[in-house]
């Protein structure tokens, strides 16, 4: 029999079953492969057609085969284990890595420019205080500490990308490799000037009237640093990913159009710059949420397209692409 990975019975359930037996499979050679596959494609295809005969409903033999996979994933990892033996064999293109980052970076984006969200102008910003001495602890501990694996995850993938990236241009991979931990760096900063602010905030309001206009003083000032570094970690981060996407348009590793994506996200963020310098409008606000938005939008779609997709070879090279490989025996 021909094993293919296409269900063999009409319903979710034979896919999800064979989605499974993809997941376990992965890695072995081809022929064990197909082998098993075909087994279970067999063994779907006889159950759905003996229950159908007993006049069971197609949504039953569903959940009955699934039910079957269920009680069988430790067999199945025994098997896999078993046949394999003391050989090892992993091979993950450092592409896919770069596309788990990318996502990764999605999440450390928004985290880490939630950061700033308090006004530091001198009027009203006795209410800005009060407003943040009303988070409880744990949340600020917390919050704190995703800022914090904010930043790592940007190290992180910082490193990785430039491994996955280098072969295509080395000097480029590593200036946005540089900038991107830059930001990763200043995330942290970040955290422990927000975790203070906090900790000036609850002081303030415990304070007596008289020790108040200092504590205020005190907070406001590093209120105002943590929106500087945020800007400049915007900036950092920015440019990281904006060179990480130049050597990806280069090389065609993503959807062409995402190139104009990364155009208008670096345009977005210049108005916003200019803006912010002539007069504080509106027109930065949006601007700073078009670039924001856009640079999201090409994370996301570079990200899955590069995990899921890999990336086209070099015109005129034979090479393979680089990869995390290991094998081993006995």
């Amino acid at each position: 029999m021909s094993a293919t990975f296409q269900s063999p019975t009409p319903g979710i359930a034979a896919g999800l079953v064979l989605i499974w037996v993809h997941v376990y499979t992965a890695g072995l050679p081809g022929r064990s492969r197909e082998q098993r596959v075909g087994q279970i494609v067999s063994d779907l295809w006889e159950h759905h057609s003996d229950r159908l005969g007993e006049g069971a409903s197609p949504a039953l033999i569903g959940l009955e085969a699934l039910g079957r996979a269920a009680r069988g994933v430790a067999a199945d990892l025994f098997w896999r284990v078993q046949l394999e033996g003391p050989q090892v064999q992993l091979n993950i293109p450092l592409e896919r890595l770069g596309g788990a980052c990318l996502l990764i970076l999605v999440a450390a984006v928004m985290l880490s420019l939630n950061v700033s969200g308090y006004d530091p102008a001198v009027d009203g910003f006795d209410t800005e205080l009060r407003r943040l001495a009303q988070i409880e602890g744990w949340q600020t501990g917390l919050y704190t500490a995703l800022q914090v694996l904010s930043g790592i995850g940007m190290l992180a993938g910082a490193v990785v990308l430039y491994l996955a990236l280098r072969r295509y241009s080395a000097t480029q991979a590593i200036l946005a490799a540089v900038a991107l931990a830059a930001a990763g760096l200043m995330v942290m900063v970040n955290s422990t000037l927000y975790a203070t602010a906090a900790g000036l905030a609850d002081e303030y309001v415990a304070a007596t009237p008289e020790h108040r206009d200092a504590v205020l003083t005190v907070a406001r000032a590093f209120v105002l640093t943590l929106t500087t570094t945020v800007l400049v970690m915007a900036v950092m981060l920015a440019l990281g990913v904006y060179g990480f996407a130049i050597i990806a348009a280069r090389h065609h590793l993503v959807p062409g159009w995402l190139n104009f994506v990364a155009c208008g996200s670096v345009v977005a963020m210049g108005v916003a710059m200019v803006t912010d310098l002539v007069a504080d409008s509106d027109i930065t606000w949006l601007s700073f949420v078009l670039f924001l938005g856009l640079l999201l939008l090409w994370l996301i779609v570079a990200g899955v397209w590069l995990l899921f997709g890999g990336s086209r070879p070099l015109p005129g090279s034979s090479a393979q692409a680089p990869s995390i490989a290991s094998s081993g025996s006995g």
